[in-house]
């Protein structure tokens, strides 16, 4: 008897409720159905470049490179896309040796300030961020050439950077060192200017310098800088030379648009060999006004002045060249300019073409046609003149290919970039991810909703009629009295079947 009595009055359980208003626009269920179901196809391509893919760290030698954005992604508004981030600087020790992708020259830092504040005797540093900046933001701040009686002719220069700190970088080459750059190097300058340098090594006649004790020098050792008022350091516009300090550059030379022009700062001249009782090193000042060398014959060949200036040109605009830096005056870029700044040079044919002939190039293949390098050489008496006949032709565009790259050090960073998920792992994170957004659209629709359409328990709110209403007035009586009398009806019913 009770466990009949308990089973039915589980079946027959039967929540009250207050009656509540019909919702007042069943019509737009539809679209509300129909906007819910393209809004979840929506935030399922939102989701996949929020939620499918993670960032990674890889290694790059182009860091500036633009990161793979994820599928979707133009569809998220700008303010809210997830970026991969910047890449991490590559740090710079004084010491390094740096080398760009296409460079013909070794460059090693030799001193480094801080950034933000200018460079002074002893705040220098010993490391700095680098942020792969173009090598254009460096320029030639001097200029050495060493010369000996019977010897190869070596340079060096002193590059000064500002981007993204003060720093300076030395390079340096001698006899043995310049030959492994001659063959395949990437520029084709190289060759003019190897063939320049032959020039001064064999036209420079050392043994007419013997001003002091009728001795022939045997060596000069000579210092210049890029000038535009070529008088000293100080009346340069864009070096700065802090107090007891190296100068430095702040930019590029403002006369960029002339013939570069070079001072010297320093001359010596070297008489007999460093083994010799008689060795005796001379200096003397140079004189302002862009002369390299005093202009008194009695001190040096007529033709040395130049011989270097041809020297001098052709390193700097390689050099510049190398860095990235093509300004109007790139001798390199415009015949014209070329045959401004390289002089015509007379000089007896010293070359043994049986020993040298091999490291002689000048491009003349297209110019003498049918002729071997022997033969240009003698109807052109020296490198520069052959160089400076080819290159009046100015269809002939011999160094396109060198000019226009974006030098930067070939240095690895780490890169931030976009990696795919897992399959599974993408597909339940876009999943979770769109579920959540959806509910908690439905939940935003459902509140906005229910603020519109507010229960009601009295009699204006109820569709119906007196039917509504119990004993007490309100709807909730009428209920709970119709579920008291079923329960009374189903009880009397079950007495009767034990009376029987």
């Amino acid at each position: 008897m009770l466990w009949r009595q308990i089973t039915s009055a589980a079946q027959n359980f039967k929540l009250g409720y207050n009656v509540q208003r019909p919702y007042p626009w069943r019509g737009t269920t539809p679209l509300v159905c129909i906007f819910f179901v393209g809004l979840t196809i929506l935030l399922v391509f939102v989701n996949i470049p929020l939620s499918a893919y993670d960032v990674v760290q890889e290694f790059t030698y182009n860091p500036n490179e633009t990161s793979p954005s994820p599928p979707f992604s133009d569809i998220i508004p700008a303010s809210l896309r997830h970026t991969a981030g910047d890449f991490t600087p590559q740090t710079f020790i004084v010491g390094d040796t740096i080398k760009t992708d296409s460079s013909v020259f070794d460059y090693v830092i030799m001193e480094a300030f801080p950034s933000g504040r200018a460079p002074a005797f002893g705040n220098q540093v010993a490391s700095f961020p680098y942020y792969n900046n173009p090598l254009s933001s460096c320029d030639v701040l001097t200029i050495s050439l060493t010369i000996r009686d019977l010897d190869w002719v070596s340079f060096s220069a002193t590059i000064s950077c500002w981007i993204p700190t003060k720093y300076k970088m030395t390079l340096s080459l001698n006899q043995s060192s310049w030959y492994n750059r001659v063959v395949g190097v990437p520029l084709k300058a190289v060759h003019d200017l190897d063939g320049i340098l032959q020039d001064l090594e064999y036209g420079l006649d050392l043994k007419n310098i013997s001003p002091f004790n009728n001795q022939s020098a045997t060596g000069l050792d000579l210092s210049v800088f890029p000038c535009c008022v070529c008088s000293d350091w100080y009346a340069e516009s864009y070096i700065q030379v802090p107090f007891l300090n190296m100068p430095y550059l702040n930019d590029h030379p403002p006369c960029d648009n002339d013939v570069a022009k070079f001072q010297a700062t320093e001359i010596s001249m070297y008489y007999g060999t460093p083994i010799d009782a008689e060795f005796i090193l001379s200096s003397f000042p140079a004189e302002p006004g862009g002369n390299i060398l005093p202009p008194n014959q009695m001190l040096v060949p007529s033709n040395s002045q130049l011989l270097l200036q041809n020297a001098f040109q052709a390193i700097y605009n390689i050099v510049r060249l190398d860095l990235g830096v093509v300004s109007p005056n790139q001798i390199f870029a415009s015949p014209i300019m070329f045959n401004k700044s390289i002089s015509s040079v007379s000089l007896p044919f010293l070359l043994d073409l049986d020993r040298y002939g091999q490291y002689f190039h000048c491009d003349v293949g297209d110019f003498f046609i049918g002729s071997d390098i022997a033969t240009a050489y003698l109807v052109n008496d020296s490198y520069a003149n052959c160089i400076r006949r080819v290159r009046s032709d100015s269809s002939l565009d011999a160094y396109s290919d060198d000019i226009g790259a974006i030098r930067v050090p070939s240095v690895s960073y780490l890169r931030p970039v976009f990696r795919r998920k897992p399959m599974l792992s993408a597909i339940s994170s876009v999943f979770v991810a769109t579920f959540a957004m959806v509910s908690a659209a439905w939940s935003l629709f459902n509140f906005i909703a229910g603020s519109f359409c507010q229960t009601q328990s009295d009699v204006s709110g109820c569709p119906h009629c007196k039917h509504c209403q119990g004993p007490t007035g309100d709807s909730e009586s009428v209920l709970l009295s119709r579920r008291g009398s079923r329960y009374e009806a189903i009880a009397m019913g079950e007495m009767q079947e034990d009376g029987v």
